[in-house]
């Protein structure tokens, strides 16, 4: 008797084993639709498993290509495994099908932020912002602390405010709103900082005549390599940027003062040229070979070489 009750219980057992990877048994049926495989795979997701999350997800965006939340929960996905360059591509695949939605311009914006892109993680947030000016404090705060990066004060605490208007809990906006406000007060430029111009025209009469021209090729190749606008502006808006540092600051005997990022503007200066002079490279490597001439008479090697004098 003893005997037969352990074989019926092992018997139950192997059945269990054996039936209980299907659900519908048990009165839970399999995903058959995208969104029942969205769902399992957030399910995943938030339980930390990430493989089944991101077969889920693909099965998902299988039955339905056009499926924005599953395109923009997989970028969450691969965004927590640290594969950004996967994550940014979810991302915008969900704003190319629908771009009057925030999530994604948001969740792609975070990783531009992470990876200290800050033209594209604003230019991103503008997006948000457009498209939902009042519901999203993360917009408003995560712009700001772009801002706050780049040492433009003025715009990071007046977006940290905002983001404090729509949430008034909001502990990170608060904490960085008190930050920016710290950083003011220890400023100690002499000088303010010039604002940048709203346009190009505007932008390039700033630079000396004969490097206008190359500034002009550079602009439009940053636009075709898929910049913005206002990401390409601001790029070339950052190398008069570092002369009138050099000009105003560093050649003034001020380059113990303190910028509003906190740092030196002896610090400041000396990245911000090295980095210019290294994105310059890069871009003169891909002038040279379509052939592209700096606007002038010059090659591209005399222009660099002017430019690198100059900054």
């Amino acid at each position: 008797m003893k005997t037969r009750f352990l074989q019926c219980f092992l018997f139950a057992i192997i059945l269990f084993v054996i039936l209980g990877g299907n659900n519908s048994l048990w009165g839970q049926s399999a995903p058959q639709t995208a969104e029942e495989f969205r769902a399992r795979g957030w399910t995943h997701y938030q339980n930390r498993n990430f493989a089944r999350a991101i077969a889920d997800f693909d099965q998902a965006i299988s039955l339905n290509p056009s499926f924005y939340r599953a395109y923009n929960e997989r970028g969450i996905v691969y965004q927590n495994m640290g594969d950004s360059a996967r994550a940014i591509a979810d991302y915008s695949t969900a704003i190319r099908l629908d771009p009057n939605r925030p999530d994604a311009y948001i969740n792609r914006g975070i990783v531009y932020l992470n990876q200290g892109d800050l033209n594209r993680a604003i230019a991103d947030y503008n997006e948000a912002i457009r498209v939902d000016p009042n519901n999203f404090a993360i917009s408003y705060n995560n712009r700001g602390v772009a801002y706050l990066r780049q040492g433009d004060l003025d715009r990071a605490i007046a977006d940290f405010e905002r983001a404090l208007q729509i949430n008034p809990n909001y502990q990170n906006a608060r904490t960085s709103l008190n930050d920016a406000l710290r950083r003011r007060r220890t400023t100690t430029l002499s000088v303010p900082l010039p604002s940048q111009p709203a346009t190009f025209d505007a932008v390039i009469r700033l630079f000396p005549v004969n490097l206008q021209g190359g500034f002009r090729e550079i602009y439009t190749t940053l636009i075709t390599f898929n910049q913005t606008e206002a990401e390409s502006l601001s790029t070339i808006y950052s190398y008069y940027l570092c002369n009138w540092i050099k000009v105003n600051i560093i050649n003034a005997g001020k380059g113990n003062e303190i910028m509003p990022d906190g740092r030196t503007a002896i610090t400041v200066y000396n990245e911000m040229r090295v980095n210019l002079i290294v994105g310059l490279g890069e871009i003169t490597v891909v002038l040279l070979v379509t052939g592209r001439l700096p606007g002038g008479n010059d090659d591209w090697d005399t222009w660099g070489a002017r430019v690198i004098s100059w900054l």
